[in-house]
């Protein structure tokens, strides 16, 4: 007679398999953690609540991205323009540049015109009207994109210049873009174009895995015409939402040298997903736009791909360097430390340090979050302004002389999770755009007082430092 388990037995297996599985998974974390916080935060709940953090851990565990890193090798693409528009040979770089050039693997260029595009109407008209004078190929990459009218009017946009011979290439962020139809991008598919969605891992979790996304909003046309920034592709970003009303945020257009560093970025994430060159052969690249190239211009690509936390280095550097000006503007702000700590340092310099945040939330634990911590930096100092005309969801930075703009918050997720991309220069007149740009965006802001959390309810300031305790995850 076959012996029969008894409830009993199965549910002893059943502890066992998943203890068994959490201490396997622990060990996973110690090793692949980002952080040594985050390695013993994992490990302890893998080890003794391995019932409840094994799937949390599947779906947002840390992972290594040697794969990345291979293919990134692997990938032996050369879209580099002739030297025209670079440093010659053995010229360093101004001195805010040299550190972000390590970081960034490559050197500045020079000569590059940069128009500053302030919120989503400027933005995607400029952007359409290029797509539309496209002759050799167009690629696009948004963390977001919706099947609404923005969404659908980009999308037949691209499919047009597919159908009239334009090589097409369209990545968007698995997670990002999760609400898109299944037949979304069937028009530009068969069009001739291509879609893909990125995800970080391959095989079963690959849907599964909500950390580590593609965060990176850009768009090349035809070598010669680069946009990168905040913006994602849907109506809300123009400011057709009657829940955030006016959507505040920014893009850059570029044209110059600096394109072809955002072709390589674009190519990197589109040989992760796909193991093949995006585009046969780019075009040269337009080197020099201004008769006497002196600013530099500097693309920077982010990601837990990286040795280390070159997102993190790019802020505490870009902080460091400021001897009298230091206005960042974030939607969201949940700092690691180093920045935290960057930012009183810069106070304590005499450094005008200024936070521009959003009045009001889109996501409420993080703009919880994001609440404590500015009032810890109102403490050290910073004056801080909530936005008041719509929702603020610009990312970027001015110092003394350098202007930077992308698509990385200040908050965990930017700093160690996602793919990001920032545009570093020290263009004088694209430094004055944004400056202006700054000024105006103080001027419809309220600046907070440093009593402002004190006197918040208690319920209120309770629920505020629970959210702290995610900020890893927010």
């Amino acid at each position: 007679m076959t012996p029969t388990l008894s409830a009993h037995g199965v549910l002893s297996i059943a502890v066992f398999a998943a203890h068994a599985a959490g201490a396997v998974a622990a060990v996973h974390a110690a090793f692949t953690a980002r952080t040594p916080q985050g390695a013993i935060a994992w490990a302890l709940a893998l080890v003794f609540l391995p019932y409840a953090a094994l799937v949390p851990y599947a779906v947002l565990g840390p992972h290594r991205f040697h794969a990345y890193r291979a293919a990134r090798r692997d990938s032996d693409i050369s879209f580099s323009p002739d030297t025209a528009g670079r440093a010659a040979a053995g010229t360093p770089a101004p001195s805010g540049f040299q550190v972000v050039e390590r970081l960034a693997a490559g050197r500045a260029t020079y000569g590059n015109k940069l128009d500053l595009l302030i919120d989503g109407d400027a933005t995607f008209s400029r952007i359409l009207e290029t797509i539309d004078a496209a002759r050799t190929f167009v690629i696009v990459e948004f963390f977001l994109v919706r099947d609404d009218d923005l969404g659908r009017t980009l999308r037949d946009r691209l499919a047009a210049r597919a159908r009239a011979g334009v090589s097409v290439f369209v990545l968007t962020d698995g997670v990002g873009s999760h609400g898109l139809p299944s037949a979304f991008w069937r028009p530009l598919r068969e069009a001739g174009g291509d879609a893909r969605s990125f995800a970080p891992r391959r095989g079963l979790f690959a849907r599964r895995q909500l950390n580590f996304r593609n965060h990176r909003k850009l768009v090349v046309v035809d070598g010669q015409h680069g946009f990168m920034g905040g913006l994602n592709a849907a109506d809300e970003y123009l400011g057709r939402s009657a829940r955030y009303g006016r959507w505040r945020d920014g893009f850059v257009h570029v044209r110059g040298a600096a394109v072809a560093d955002l072709q390589r970025a674009f190519a990197e994430d589109w040989y992760w997903v796909t193991g093949r060159h995006p585009v046969g052969r780019y075009p040269t690249v337009s080197c020099t736009i201004e008769p006497a190239p002196r600013e530099p211009t500097l693309i920077l690509a982010t990601g837990p791909a990286d040795p280390a936390d070159h997102c993190i280095l790019f802020f505490v550097h870009a902080i460091n360097h400021a001897t009298y000006r230091l206005w960042i503007s974030t939607p969201y702000y949940v700092p690691d430390p180093a920045i935290a700590t960057a930012l009183e340092l810069a106070v304590l310099r005499g450094v005008d340090v200024r936070l521009l945040l959003p009045d009001r939330p889109d996501h409420r634990s993080v703009f919880l979050a994001t609440t404590l911590y500015a009032h810890e930096a109102m403490r050290a100092g910073v004056k801080v302004y909530r936005f008041a005309d719509g929702f603020l969801h610009q990312k970027a930075m001015v110092t003394d002389d350098l202007a930077s703009i992308g698509s990385a918050n200040l908050d965990y997720r930017s700093l160690r999770l996602n793919f990001e991309l920032m545009l570093l220069t020290g263009d004088g007149t694209f430094h004055r755009s944004l400056v202006n740009a700054f000024e105006r965006d103080f001027a419809g802001s309220r600046r907070i007082s440093v009593d402002e959390y004190e006197s918040s309810p208690r319920l209120r300031r309770t629920a505020m430092h629970v959210a702290r305790l995610f900020a890893p995850v927010l």
